[in-house]
């Protein structure tokens, strides 16, 4: 598992959705141009840190 990266150490090398933390909780963000973007709008000022989004779990044979 990806450990948190505070936004204080570095920020994510390329655009691209990432999973944020904030003082309220968690969400996924876009990242692009040194900005982070929840639904269109950027959303920079409380985040506290961020992570790449965790892979899909595999595909298996178990179907519901």
């Amino acid at each position: 598992m990806t450990k948190w990266i505070s936004v204080k150490d570095r920020l994510p090398e390329k655009r691209g959705d990432v999973l944020i933390s904030d003082d309220i909780g968690l969400a996924v963000a876009h990242f692009n141009s040194g900005n982070f973007y929840i639904e269109g709008s950027k959303w920079n000022k409380f985040i506290t840190h961020w992570m790449p989004l965790p892979l899909p779990p595999e595909d298996t044979d178990d179907k519901v």
